[in-house]
C-alpha cells in the first residue's frame, strides 16, 4: 500500500510539469530576404525582460540566398519578440559599422519598424500557444 501511495503522490507532483510540456509547442521563423549563402542566420527568441539582452533560445541556420527557416522546439505559451540577423562572416554577433548601424541584415518579429534604434519589445512582440506559431521576417540590409 505504501508503494502505491507514494506513486499517486509523484504523479500529482509531476503533473504540473507534464502539462507544461504538453503545451508547449514550436515556434517557426521564415526569414525572408537573404541576401547570399555566406554564412549563417541566428534567430533569437526572448520574453520582455531578455529582450535585446541575453536571451536563452538561440538558433542558427546555414544561410541560404532567399529564405531561411528556423525553429524553436518546445516554447511554452506566452508573449515573445524575436530578433534575427544574417551573420555572413559566422563570427556569432551582428556586424556594425563605425556608426553603430548594422552592416550585416536583421529584422525582428512583426516585421516592427526601426526608427533611430531597435524597436520596443511591444513593437515585435507575438503569442503563442499549444498549437505553435509560424512568423516571417524580412531582413534590412
Amino acid at each position: 500500500m505504501k508503494h502505491s501511495l507514494w506513486l499517486h503522490l509523484g504523479a500529482l507532483a509531476a503533473a504540473p510539469f507534464l502539462a507544461l510540456a504538453a503545451q508547449a509547442a514550436t515556434v517557426s521563423v521564415s526569414v525572408h530576404k537573404v541576401s547570399s549563402a555566406k554564412g549563417t542566420v541566428t534567430a533569437v527568441l526572448c520574453d520582455k525582460t531578455t529582450f535585446l539582452g541575453r536571451c536563452a533560445a538561440i538558433q542558427r541556420q546555414p544561410a541560404n540566398a532567399g529564405t531561411v527557416v528556423v525553429s524553436f522546439p518546445d516554447v511554452a505559451p506566452g508573449r515573445y519578440a524575436i530578433s534575427v540577423y544574417h551573420d555572413e562572416n559566422a563570427n556569432k554577433k551582428l556586424d556594425r559599422n563605425m556608426f553603430g548601424m548594422p552592416s550585416e541584415g536583421y529584422g525582428f518579429s512583426r516585421d516592427a519598424p526601426i526608427r533611430m534604434g531597435p524597436p520596443s519589445f511591444d513593437d515585435a512582440a507575438f503569442d503563442t500557444g499549444p498549437n505553435g506559431t509560424e512568423l516571417a521576417i524580412s531582413l534590412r540590409y
